[in-house]
């Protein structure tokens, strides 16, 4: 029933041709189950047959590899849950810029245990800070007495002031400690620097006296401590930026050593750019302001007949002395940020300045009815404040979890970009004029802008991949060798604005699956009555003869079996010699073509034969295919295999042994190079007729399986200050961690209504050469051939 169709050929063992034509069969899957006693079963009730991952869309978290909306989803119920606590809802400033995402994020990359903000040292110029204040207990902060400054004590405050400095503090670093409320960036590094905060009056002819009210020495002691962020609440009431140009400030630089040694300290002109400390200043709370016609700033004076705002300030811009000097000084651009304050509404709020002619440098920030520690007349505790004092902590503690998330690989002017890159401008916040960028919105800061790419190059700017492509899917012989080997090992890509996310390597190469149900069903459906010897010589014909859709051999325990359906074609002699050459082009399906050659020699009336096979591979390697980043694989592989057979009492005995050698190759991706691997398979089987209708067949095979080989990849991991990307080079040891014994009892019974029945029991140790429970598979099928 089974012989080939053929075209008519000369009697046996004279020489001839023959076209040898597979024919179809139909079958009828009478019942199939695989019930896997292993959690690692590699796929054992799969459908794709594939054993690769599933490509990355997101970041990875807790090593597994998430699309964008997984991560998003564990992001946002993680995030949720901080809201749930009682001292974080206590700050709706946190909320409100969306840092519980963003400290959700930092949870899910780098741990449960990280302390937002940890590894960032900020610097608050102000008034000084009580180190005892219950919320700051904990606190990794220090104070430091500069310009002769006093330290803050409760008794002398008057009766409406308090420490402007604790406040300001509180809101970057107070502790979860069940006091009251918790800061933004609570296990920062934060260094007070207590300074003489004030503005020097005009002088009597009106003309503007212009100072910092905070020296240069005073800068330059901070910038001194390598800070990452200074945080600055404080400025010069009624000097609006948009009354002055930049040659009236190069006039003043040149007039006023007190304005001009300042603003020579904060642009850091002997410092790298990418190196240069962030400053985050506030606006101003002028907006509404009573107008003092003798004071700076009365152009701003709305006069008091023309709106419900006359005789106040319009305060359309921030104030010049503070972070409104960026809108006019080159060399302070890149690492200046101003922040005006929005209200519990999510708008301006009404006493704060307005971005104005500074807008591209100025960003929105909650700074109405922000928590903060109190400490004055009237003791220690905790308040709740308006200004735009308090947004600009917002704002520096944002920075800080920003720095942290990217583990530093991000210059501070790249901080400052992505900040403003990443802000909402939809609705209202699209107005530029009272905006600026728009409103501070951490969650997006710390998620890829575009696609996150995978380059390939030296350089940011080199081409790459998407690593949303990025993938390698193990063939069956690598088992859980190359994942095994890559676990804990990071990729870095990289997003539109060039900042790094990381990957785990492991999540996006996988384990090599075990076959899933569909495939073993096909397996049991195109099995021969006996997998006994290949080709022609082993059926006693000689001549040329032509296959189409057959394997060049019929065990399945051979590397050469990768090539699946092929055409084939082969010349065989009386003698039991037989060449064969065989492809896969054309006929692969969604496998990868392959093509090879085979000899083997299998004498008549001999109980062995020898066979020696060459396999070209050019689009896997020992069946792995890689997409995106991991460039091309190929290989050549050169097989070995003794098999044989006997009968005994009853029994037909068959053994088959082969042992492979392997040379990868590797272009155009993260994968530089391989070893040459070696490889082995093996089967044992017993066939026995119960009845002249039913057969048994017993079955032990190892299935191909990697001995030795290395991979060498060279992963991007970061990049530097100036865009070079940076590279680690590493070596994967293929070998994988156990080795699949397959037990097999397989019933046939022919004819049977039309066709024959099949049944087959399997027990897989250790399944796709992973150390792991067994699992088990029951099959049951009819077919027959037309």
């Amino acid at each position: 029933m089974h012989a080939p169709m053929a075209m008519p050929t000369a009697p046996p063992g004279s020489p001839g041709a023959s076209l040898a034509i597979r024919r179809r069969r139909a079958g009828l899957v009478l019942a199939a189950a695989v019930l896997a006693l292993s959690a690692c079963g590699g796929g054992g009730s799969g459908d794709d047959g594939g054993g690769g991952p599933t490509p990355c869309a997101g970041i990875v978290a807790a090593g597994q590899c998430l699309t964008a909306a997984q991560f998003e989803s564990r992001r946002d119920a993680l995030a949720r849950s901080y809201l749930g606590d009682r001292e974080y809802r206590a700050q709706p400033a946190l909320e409100r810029t969306n840092a519980h995402k963003a400290r959700a994020a930092l949870a899910l990359v780098l741990g449960e245990a990280v302390e937002p903000g940890a590894g960032v040292k900020i610097a608050v110029i102000d008034s000084g800070v009580d180190l005892d204040h219950p919320e700051l207990a904990g606190a990794d902060i220090t104070e430091t007495l500069l310009a002769g400054v006093a330290d803050e004590v409760a008794a002398q405050f008057p009766p409406d002031r308090y420490s402007h400095g604790t406040a300001v503090a509180s809101v970057i670093a107070a502790q979860p400690n069940g006091v009251g409320f918790v800061g933004i960036a609570p296990g920062a590094e934060v260094k007070v620097y207590a300074v003489p905060v004030a503005h020097a009056p005009p002088d009597p002819n009106r003309r503007r006296s212009y100072g910092f009210g905070v020296s240069a020495e005073s800068f330059r002691t901070v910038l001194s401590a390598e800070i990452d962020i200074v945080n600055a609440s404080f400025g010069s009431p009624g000097l609006f930026v948009e009354n002055y140009t930049t040659a009236e400030i190069r006039r003043l630089e040149a007039e006023y050593r007190g304005f001009a040694d300042p603003v020579a300290a904060i642009a850091q002109a002997d410092v790298d750019a990418a190196e240069r400390t962030v400053f985050v200043w506030a606006a101003g709370n002028d907006h509404g302001e009573p107008c003092d016609p003798t004071w700076p700033g009365v152009e701003n004076c709305v006069p008091a007949s023309s709106s419900p705002l006359g005789g106040r300030y319009r305060a359309s811009s921030p104030g010049l002395v503070g972070g409104g000097t960026v809108a006019l000084l080159e060399e302070w651009q890149g690492h200046n940020v101003v922040a005006v304050a929005l209200g519990t509404d999510g708008t301006i709020a009404e006493f704060s300045n307005r971005c104005g002619i500074a807008a591209p440098w100025c960003i929105a920030a909650p700074g109405t009815a922000v928590r903060v520690a109190y400490f004055g007349p009237d003791g220690r505790h905790v308040a709740a404040a308006d200004g735009t004092s308090f947004a600009t902590p917002i704002v520096s503690g944002g920075l800080a979890l920003m720095k942290q998330f990217f583990r530093g690989q991000l210059a501070n002017p790249e901080l400052v970009s992505r900040l403003f890159a990443t802000a909402d401008r939809t609705g209202v916040y699209a107005d530029a004029d009272i905006y600026g960028r728009g409103r501070m919105d951490l969650g997006a800061a710390v998620r890829p802008v575009g696609a996150a790419t995978v380059t390939t190059g030296r350089h940011l700017a080199a081409s790459g991949h998407d690593v949303r492509t990025t993938a390698l899917t193990p063939g069956s012989a690598l088992g859980d060798g190359l994942s095994r080997s890559l676990a804990g090992r990071e990729i870095a890509a990289f997003d539109a604005l060039g900042a790094p996310f990381w990957f785990d390597l492991s999540a996006l190469t996988g384990e090599a699956a075990t076959p899933p149900l569909a495939a073993r069903l096909h397996a049991l459906m195109r099995s021969e009555g006996s997998e006994d010897g290949a080709g022609a010589g082993a059926e006693g014909r000689s001549g040329w003869r032509f296959g189409l859709r057959r394997s060049p051999v019929r065990t399945a325990s051979s590397l050469l079996h990768l090539a699946g359906d092929a055409a084939t074609l082969a010349l065989a002699d009386a003698g039991g010699f037989e060449a064969t050459a065989f492809t896969s082009a054309g006929l692969a399906g969604e496998k990868t073509p392959e093509l090879g050659a085979l000899l083997a020699w299998r004498p008549p009336e001999r109980p062995f034969g020898l066979r020696l096979g060459w396999l070209e591979e050019r689009e896997s390697m020992l069946g792995s295919v890689a997409a995106g980043a991991f460039g091309r694989l190929a290989a050549a592989s050169l097989v070995a295999g003794v098999e044989g057979s006997t009968g005994f009492e009853g029994w037909r005995l068959a053994a088959d042994i082969e042992v492979g050698w392997t040379m990868p190759r590797a272009g155009g991706g993260i994968v530089s190079g391989f070893s040459q691997a070696a490889t082995s398979a093996a089967a044992l089987r017993a066939t026995r007729s119960l009845t002249a209708r039913d057969s048994i067949t017993l079955s032990l095979a190892q299935p191909p399986r990697i001995e030795r080989g290395a991979a060498r990849l060279t992963l991007p991991v970061g990049h530097t200050r100036e865009g070079a990307v940076l590279h680690e080079t590493i070596r994967a040891d293929l070998s994988p961690s156990a080795r699949q014994v397959d037990l097999a009892v397989r019933w046939r019974r022919e004819p049977a209504l039309g066709g024959e029945l099949l049944a087959e029991g399997l027990v897989s140790h250790h399944p796709g050469h992973a150390r792991g429970a067994p699992e088990l598979a029951l099959l049951a099928a009819w077919r027959a051939a037309f």
